[in-house]
């Protein structure tokens, strides 16, 4: 077999006890019982696909077959730092299942087929939650933020909303308050 073209060949093998058919290819801990091989990758700063999958010593095949499943999906000329991919593969280096995500919200999946693989976008479902927050400066903006809200994010973004119209290092006084309404998504 070329290792350059995709071969279903490991699909048809439905008397093979090992066949991904006798799998389910979205349960990963069974398919890593069965004998399959996993493997991550993040995208560093500078890094191309190619030199990310040398990294990680992905098999010349399963790079093949992986850029094929998503080339409608993914630009893979502009990547960048952070976003991650697992691919599974069998004994031949045929792909089983692989995974690129893009950042938290966004990741697809590709499944192979007999006529290649079936890639679909993976949802992540995001609730929504309103808050009320209110605290009173003692010693800072910071520390006005109530421990169970706090994060340095939302304080700084709170300042940077009104930079143009308070310094918030050098104009706050003891006694001022702050009320906002945020949205959580979790």
């Amino acid at each position: 077999m070329n290792d350059h073209q995709y071969s279903s060949k490991t699909l048809d093998e439905g008397n093979n006890s090992n066949s991904p058919r006798d799998h389910d290819p979205t349960n990963l801990s069974e398919l890593l019982k069965a004998g399959y091989n996993e493997i991550h990758g993040t995208i560093q700063r500078g890094d191309s696909l190619a030199r990310s999958f040398e990294k990680h010593d992905v098999p010349t095949l399963a790079r093949v077959q992986f850029i094929q499943a998503f080339k409608n999906k993914v630009d893979f000329t502009n990547l960048h730092p952070g976003e991650q991919y697992s691919i599974v593969h069998d004994r031949n280096n045929q792909i089983i299942k692989s995974v690129y995500r893009i950042n938290p919200y966004t990741s697809y999946t590709a499944l192979p087929t007999v006529n290649g693989f079936k890639v679909v976008r993976d949802e992540v479902e995001l609730k929504v939650k309103t808050v009320g927050i209110s605290g009173e400066v003692d010693s800072s903006l910071f520390a006005a933020f109530p421990d169970d809200l706090k994060s340095p994010r939302l304080v700084y973004a709170f300042a940077d909303i009104f930079a143009s119209k308070m310094d918030f290092n050098t104009e706050t006084m003891p006694g001022d308050r702050i009320n906002l309404v945020v949205e959580e998504y979790y």
